[in-house]
């Protein structure tokens, strides 16, 4: 019964201390803690009397239970409210072990008694992340530099990643090691480790890779080639990466005919609607890199302006305007079926063949939104309809119409 009695004494100590420490960690006033839970009163050991019967000892413990059950409850409340994480950096604890997780009856002479709880204060210094990227243990990694806090998404399949490597035997043996190179995530580089791992990761970041062979080079290896070494069948790899920067990459039709690749992030998060009017500085170049057309960027001359799809531009233009923020500079991949089609084009600086890719570089400079039609009454649509008028067409004196519609339209 004694020993059943010290159990629940140390239960109730360790709920008592923990409570205290969430209470200091998150200045939690006492009468929030346990307004409706029952407050135990901290009493030395020889304060407390023994109960003179087996009655009165049986109903202290049912009594002691009783408490334990309320703090159990009022601590999960707590961890639940406050969503508070194992123990953090900095943070100062006191573990108090019950004689069973000790050295039990055996105790260990001269220091420790037979049956003893233990106390221990412990700080937590620091600690590091790992995580097993593929669920399998094929791909732990271990943060050995944190990336930058403030970036919020994480490179997918079409992004280019511009990242350093080592990649290392089991042995320490090297064998390979690369200053910053550029790859797309879904072609992957190296190993397919590096892909799996880049998209996990933040910019700055910097990590340890520990590769299992399904995830390197398998039963077959890799042979020695020019600077890098050779990776033995069933070789496990030790890599440190970094990733340095990426470039977003994203497919604006479900065809994938017009690709959008960000060269610099924009402002904030508004993006032109559909009416919107736009100011853009513009280059036109083709597969070869023969330039066709370059606005606003000539000294003093005015960024090009048109509305959103009001076919004022080719197709491809339209749909990759609208998805970029002010001051964003992008590079937009654009098929023939959403540039000049199968017709050839003259245009400002050259002629752009029949079939043609077009690689446009634009920065958009401004905007101002069109009224939502939700947002308009009668009155206003009917003047919105007359300011648009009549789409010209190619062929016309409109410089604008010259240089984006395909003739024929």
């Amino acid at each position: 019964m004694e020993l059943q009695e010290l159990e629940l004494e140390i239960e109730l100590e360790q709920l008592e201390v923990e409570i205290q420490r969430l209470e200091r960690e998150w200045q939690i006033e006492p009468e929030q803690v346990l307004e409706e839970a029952f407050v135990l009163a901290e009493q030395d050991d020889d304060e407390i009397s023994e109960p003179n019967s087996e009655e009165e000892r049986e109903l202290e413990m049912e009594l002691q239970e009783l408490e334990l059950e309320e703090l159990e409850v009022e601590l999960q409340r707590l961890e639940r409210e406050w969503q508070i994480e194992p123990e953090q950096n900095g943070e100062d604890a006191l573990f108090t072990n019950s004689p069973e997780m000790a050295y039990d009856a055996s105790g260990s002479s001269p220091t420790i008694s037979p049956n003893a709880p233990l106390q221990f204060g412990v700080e937590l210094l620091s600690w590091t992340s790992v995580n097993d990227i593929t669920k399998d243990g094929g791909i732990i990694k271990k943060v050995l530099k944190e990336g930058e806090e403030w970036e919020r998404e994480n490179p997918k399949d079409l992004d280019e990643v511009i990242v350093k490597f080592e990649a290392h035997l089991e042995d320490k043996t090297l064998v390979a090691k690369s200053d910053p190179v550029e790859f797309t995530v879904k072609e992957g580089y190296f190993c397919p480790a590096l892909a799996k791992a880049v998209k996990t990761m933040k910019k700055a970041e910097k990590v340890l890779l520990t590769v299992k062979p399904q995830y390197g080079f398998g039963d077959k290896g890799k042979p020695a080639s020019g600077d890098e070494g050779a990776v033995p069948p069933n070789a496990t790899l030790h890599i440190t990466l970094e990733l340095v920067s990426w470039r977003t990459v994203s497919e604006l039709t479900d065809d994938q005919k017009v690709i959008k690749k960000i060269l610099k992030e924009g402002e904030g998060d508004e993006r032109p609607n559909e009416g919107a009017f736009v100011t853009v500085k513009l280059i036109g170049k083709l597969q070869d890199g023969k330039e066709f057309l370059k606005k606003g960027h000539a000294g003093g001359e005015e960024p090009f302006a048109f509305k959103t799809d009001k076919e004022q531009v080719i197709e491809g233009l339209d749909r990759a305007v609208v998805t970029m923020k002010k001051g964003e500079i992008a590079v937009v991949i654009i098929a023939p079926e959403y540039g000049f089609g199968s017709s050839e084009s003259q245009q400002e600086l050259a002629v752009v063949p029949p079939n043609s890719t077009l690689y446009y570089e634009i920065e958009l400079v401004s905007f101002v939104k069109d009224k939502e039609s939700w947002d308009m009454n009668t009155l206003n649509k009917m003047e919105a309809a007359v300011k648009e008028g009549p789409v010209p067409s190619a062929g016309t004196d409109n410089p604008s119409a010259q240089v984006w519609r395909t003739p024929g339209d």
